[in-house]
């Protein structure tokens, strides 16, 4: 592992780092192609430094730089060990492809990656993806689900939500009216519970979603409704929903304000056809790494990584035997993304979306498209 240097072609070259900048530069400056693309990837800049080199030999070149505690590295790079460097305590600093088009240099996007964005988009409002329609139809097809209540909020709750006045939110009445679903759907409310939206959770601040009585449920609102409102910005409607929150048989350590990193998968199946399209392991380690952006929670995840990828491998055989039996009797069309949590004896059904807005649906157009050209 490297103190201090560069990565190019999965080789290491070790420097001092005050030599880094003039390797790279000498490098550039010894083939007038590279030249010439280095003074395309500077224009439009006021100042140009030589720190511009770095960022250069990162984005367009794709190499990777150890210097001082933090490695630069381009998005999607798998030639060093991240997960070691994670846990020697260096801070992992991402930074997005560039190619040239056009004459200038501008953010690469892989095709896939857009071609998902584009289907995303025409799906992130559909009523599909709201708990209330997705929740009945599998509820009772053989997977374990949590005890779930659905409370409607009124126009006016939700005029106040999207204007961001939540100092005239009427919290008595919706306690209220929730108190009053319980009691008519034998709802238990005297146990810790899970809350969310009908459409989103607030799960990258998972403290606002777990409630351990009503009586805190005010506070929770107003955390919820300052991580979420503006993913109602298009609706016309929204709901709250209360859920029984899932309690696992062993512990796991916490992200996100909270979040434990228990099992997961994400399977996506297509319901027109029933065949299963894939199962990733929500916690995909390379994603993870590439995404959190706390340290605290980085050096977490890297200690929980191979636990999570062993209990993946092993349960995800059986996961994917129960799916392809019982998902079928869901009265659903078109391809959907399905959670589940492993509780410790069930795989419990937690979360469900339409593909297309889904994380990790990339990967399964990838492999669509590997098995189309072989």
């Amino acid at each position: 592992m490297l103190i201090a240097g560069i990565i190019k072609d999965g080789k290491e070259i070790e420097l001092k780092e005050e030599e880094i900048i003039s390797y790279i530069k000498e490098y550039v400056n010894s083939k007038p192609e590279l030249v010439e693309s280095y003074e395309i990837f500077t224009q439009g800049q006021m100042i140009v430094s030589d720190d511009f080199y770095e960022e250069y030999a990162v984005r367009v070149l794709g190499w990777t730089i150890v210097e001082g505690t933090r490695i630069y590295y381009q998005e999607g790079n798998k030639q060093f060990d991240k997960m070691a460097y994670l846990l020697a305590g260096y801070n992992l600093e991402k930074m997005k492809p560039y190619v040239l088009e056009n004459g200038r240099y501008v953010q690469y996007i892989n095709p896939i990656e857009r071609e998902v964005e584009k289907l995303g988009f025409e799906l992130a409002n559909s009523k599909e993806n709201e708990l209330s329609f997705w929740y009945p139809k599998t509820a009772n097809i053989g997977f374990k689900t949590p005890d779930t209540l659905i409370t409607q909020f009124t126009d006016e709750e939700f005029r106040v939500i999207k204007s961001t006045k939540f100092d005239e939110f009427n919290h008595e009445a919706l306690q209220k009216r929730i108190i009053d679903a319980a009691a008519k759907e034998n709802f238990n409310l005297d146990r810790d519970l899970f809350l969310r939206f009908g459409c989103s959770s607030n799960k990258f601040f998972f403290g606002s979603c777990h409630l351990n009585g009503l009586e805190f449920l005010p506070n929770r609102l107003l955390a919820f409704f300052d991580g979420l409102y503006e993913k109602l910005e298009w609706r016309e409607s929204a709901e709250l929903v209360l859920r029984e929150f899932i309690q696992t048989n062993y512990y796991r350590r916490q992200i996100y304000h909270g979040m434990p990193l228990n099992t997961e998968f994400r399977v996506f199946f297509d319901f027109d056809t029933n065949e299963l399209l894939g199962i990733y392991n929500y916690w995909d380690t390379e994603t993870m790494i590439d995404n959190l952006h706390s340290k605290a929670d980085r050096m977490t995840f890297a200690d929980t990584a191979p636990l999570l990828e062993r209990d993946f491998d092993v349960l995800s055989p059986y996961l994917e035997d129960e799916a392809k039996k019982k998902l079928p009797n869901a009265n659903l069309k078109g391809k959907w993304s399905i959670d589940f949590m492993y509780d410790g004896n069930n795989f419990v059904l937690i979360d469900m979306a339409r593909a297309e807005c889904s994380y990790y649906y990339e990967k399964v157009l990838e492999k669509q498209l590997a098995l189309q050209n072989k």
